[in-house]
């Protein structure tokens, strides 16, 4: 796909994969480990809460 796409569309594809990276990047994640889905197969003591929907767990 890369390769077909002009300047143009490369520059806007760049600039949306940025844009992502920043906002990943400015999350205040308190804790490390693995991102899980909230209702995931892990035992509830090993889930830290993190956004809705989503937890923190064993790396």
């Amino acid at each position: 796909m890369w390769p077909k796409m002009n300047s143009e569309q490369h520059i806007l594809c760049t600039r949306i994969f940025s844009l992502a990276m920043r906002d990943i990047a400015s999350l205040d994640v308190s804790t490390y480990g693995s991102v899980y889905f909230s209702d995931g197969p892990l035992e509830s003591q090993m889930k830290i809460p993190f956004e809705q929907g989503f937890c923190i767990g064993l790396i």
